[in-house]
This record gives C-alpha cells, sequence and structure tokens, in this order.
C-alpha cells in the first residue's frame, strides 16, 4: 500500500489525536488558531533544549517533572525540573520579574504536568490512532535522520497501536528531496514534512501568527478538522485588518479634501 493511501486510511481526521512533541510552542499555536478545540498535552507548550531530553522523555515521561526546579529567566516564564531540564510554562504574573515565585506556584506547575503526563500515558496505551507533531531544526542530515529514528524506535517501544511521527523541517535549511527518504526508514510510521520557515526568534514579534502561513495550513489540514477563516483570522487580526479596509475606503475622500 503506498504511504499517501495508508497514511488516509490509518489515521483519518474525525477519529486521530494530534500530539505536538515540541521543540516549542508554535505547532500548538498553529493548531490553536484552526481549530476550534484542541487538547493539551505535557510538550505542547514546552521549550525542548536538547534532543537526546525529547527521546528521554519518551521512554520515561514522569521523569519530566523529577529533580530540583530550576528557573528560566523571564519574560519567557518557564520553568524545568532537572531530571530532562525541559522548559515548563508557569503561571505567573508578567510583573513578577524573573523568579516563579513562592509553593503556590510550583505546586500549580507540579500538579499540573501530572495531569498532562497522565493524559498522555493513556493516549499511548488507547487504540485510537496517534499523530506525533515534531518542529525540527535541522543540523546535518545524517544527525538529523539519527535523532528521527531513534525518536520513532522509542515511540516504538512504548506504543501498541497504530502512530504516525511527522517531523516538520524548514525547506528554506533542508534539502525536500533528500530529508523526504526519511520516510523509508520507518516502515509507513515517517512522514517528514516541510514549511518554508519557522516563526521567527525574538519575543517583540506575535509569534502564533508568523511564519509561513500556507504551509502550515496545508499540514494541519491534512491531520485535522478546522476552519480556514479562523486561521485566516488569527493571521490576520481583526484590527490591521480593518485598519486597512478602512484605509483603503477612505483614501477617494482623502483626494478629494486636498
Amino acid at each position: 500500500m503506498r504511504q499517501s493511501s495508508f497514511i488516509k486510511h490509518t489515521f483519518p481526521r474525525e477519529s486521530c489525536r494530534i500530539v505536538p512533541m515540541g521543540f516549542d510552542c508554535e505547532i500548538s499555536f498553529k493548531l490553536k488558531a484552526y481549530q476550534k478545540h484542541t487538547e493539551s498535552f505535557p510538550l505542547s507548550y514546552a521549550l525542548v533544549v536538547n534532543r537526546s531530553s525529547l527521546i528521554s522523555f519518551v521512554q520515561n515521561p514522569s521523569d519530566l517533572i523529577k529533580g530540583p526546579i530550576f528557573e528560566f529567566v523571564y519574560p519567557f516564564q518557564v520553568a524545568s525540573f532537572s531530571a530532562l531540564n525541559i522548559g515548563l510554562h508557569y503561571r505567573s504574573n508578567p510583573n513578577d520579574g524573573t523568579a516563579i515565585g513562592g509553593e503556590e506556584k510550583r505546586q500549580e506547575l507540579y500538579s499540573r504536568m501530572t495531569h498532562l503526563i497522565e493524559k498522555y500515558q493513556n493516549a499511548m496505551e488507547e487504540s485510537a490512532p496517534l499523530i506525533f507533531l515534531l518542529k525540527v531544526h535541522s543540523t546535518n542530515f545524517d544527525d538529523d535522520r539519527e535523532f528521527v529514528l531513534s525518536l520513532f524506535q522509542s515511540l516504538q517501544a512504548q506504543r501498541t497501536s497504530s502512530f504516525l511521527l511527522v517531523p516538520i523541517f524548514e525547506s528554506s535549511q533542508a534539502s525536500k528531496q533528500l530529508y523526504k527518504s526519511l520516510k523509508k526508514f520507518g516502515p509507513q510510521g515517517i512522514l517528514p514534512l516541510f514549511v518554508h520557515n519557522f516563526w521567527p526568534n525574538g519575543l517583540k514579534y506575535r509569534w502564533e501568527t508568523k511564519g509561513d502561513f500556507w504551509g502550515w495550513l496545508r499540514i494541519l489540514r491534512k491531520f485535522s478538522k478546522g476552519n480556514f477563516w479562523k486561521y485566516y483570522w488569527t493571521r490576520f487580526n481583526p484590527k490591521p485588518f480593518l485598519k486597512r479596509v478602512g484605509h483603503f475606503l477612505l483614501r477617494p475622500f482623502r483626494r478629494l479634501s486636498k
């Protein structure tokens, strides 16, 4: 069976569940912009610094909240437990400064992540097909291939039912022709896809609206049921959109007033 037919038959949009796997929040922001309702998992809104940490999480998810807590510098508002050093968003007032705060905030983070880890573990045991979406900053093909295959094998060891690993690369940084060959290593379980570029680095950007609009839309439509206009409206949010329309409509009157 060709992979396209296999995916369409095995992972119907109506019944499969999407699990974002990092390395940051971009995939989850795109899903939220496209779908009316999205479900969260432990790495939906997380900052994964090392590839080895992601593989370690798959092998033992509970390690995500083990060890002393480490506080990242504001304004990222993320903290990590030392076992895996994966950044997790904590709920805080933006004016709180650099620290995660008192015991109440620490307990809230621990309780919330405990719930999401249990949800992830239950999903891994259920029969509903899972789609793991993974954003990958490419380094070189050999290293990227080794990482994707190691992650796939780790998922395979934990998952008995069907799943699909979808590593997403930047076509501006990685050769499509070369990286598409990754799908032959995972017996119909790996599907490399591409966007032209990820969202830009830098907190001054509205991250959820930047990046390759059409590239992400093609991926979202492949795996999830959403609404194009919801996604479009999020990208071109109401105030700037109406401002541009108003400027266009008033332009003839401005000319007459001169």
